[in-house]
């Protein structure tokens, strides 16, 4: 749930707020966009502004999400290995006394 509000909300605030900056510049010397102008953002400034700064900080968020992910998979595999190895060696041991008490 969080990736897919991640996913599809940032973009959606990054289009509203460079709308916004569009029709309501809040000065003279605001980096727009140039949406209403031809509806491509022109190349400089406003181009690295809107499009590369904003891919870089969504690329940088995606990295961070997929390490947590791997982070949370990695604890989750060595917890089921260790698991794992103590249902063995518990019954292991059940065999063990099992046996003995056959001899008895």
């Amino acid at each position: 749930m969080i990736y897919t509000g991640f996913a599809i909300g940032v973009p959606a605030l990054v289009v509203f707020a460079a709308k916004m900056v569009e029709m309501f510049p809040p000065t003279q010397n605001a980096v727009i966009p140039g949406y209403l102008k031809n509806c491509v953002i022109p190349p400089g400034t406003p181009y690295m502004v809107w499009i590369g700064a904003v891919n870089i900080l969504l690329f940088s968020a995606s990295l961070v999400f997929a390490l947590l992910t791997f982070r949370s998979l990695w604890r989750a595999h060595h917890h089921a290995q260790i698991l794992t190895k103590s249902k063995s060696q518990s019954i292991l041991l059940s065999n063990k006394i099992t046996l003995l008490q056959d001899f008895d």
